[in-house]
Formats: structure tokens, sequence, C-alpha cells
């Protein structure tokens, strides 16, 4: 995928950003299969042990409550091997105004970025 040549391959930075961004969509979507692929660990576990039909019932009380995070701007992003630590400005849906930071912690793993942390709301 990355090989080495005169085209400007895309940052580890840039990828982890990228999957936070892809996490941010997919939890507002409710896409449980795109959580369950960009995330390892306990985060993952979560995901998996919802049953879809649960999930959507879920996911549309909450849509409709608007009590999602919803990622405003990833700050900052460090990456040191096989790690990633990002801190972003998060909002609820439904409190636009109020701003919180949070950090997010990723791995990579199965040639890709996972988020093995996410923040909790």
């Amino acid at each position: 995928l990355l090989t080495r040549t005169s085209t400007p391959a895309v940052s580890q930075e840039d990828m982890v950003r990228a999957t936070i961004q892809d996490f941010d969509i997919a939890v507002q979507n409710g896409d449980l299969a795109m959580l369950r692929s960009i995330t390892c660990g306990a985060t993952r576990d979560n995901y998996v042990r919802y049953d879809d039909k649960a999930w959507s019932e879920t996911h549309a009380r909450v849509a409709a409550a608007k009590q999602y995070p919803v990622v405003a701007s990833i700050d900052q992003v460090v990456v040191n091997g096989d790690h990633a630590e990002a801190n972003v400005t998060t909002f609820m849906a439904y409190a636009p105004q109020t701003r919180s930071t949070r950090s997010f912690d990723l791995e990579f793993r199965d040639e890709q970025w996972k988020i093995c942390q996410a923040p909790s709301s």
C-alpha cells in the first residue's frame, strides 16, 4: 500500500485522523459493522456484544434524543510506533455549544489504525 516512490505517502498521523473521522461518522449513522471493524480491545468488545436488532433500536432512541458525541476537531495526534493518541474537541449533538476535550487511544492492527479506547461520553 505505502511504497517508497516520489509520490508523497499518506502520513500515519493522517491515517489516524481518518480513522477518528470514520468512527465519528459511524457513531452518528449507527453503523455497527464499521464500528466493529475500526475498533479493538474493550471498545470493540462492546460493539460485538450488541445484537444487531437491539443496536438499531438503541441507536434510533439515541439519535432521536441527540445523545451521541460528535467530534468537532482533531486537535493533536501523536504517533509512537504502533500506538497513537489523539486529543479531540467533542460536543454532544444536543448541546453543540458545550465543548470538551477528549483523548482517543489507537493501535495499528491488521494493517490499519483502530480505536482501542474511545472517550466515554
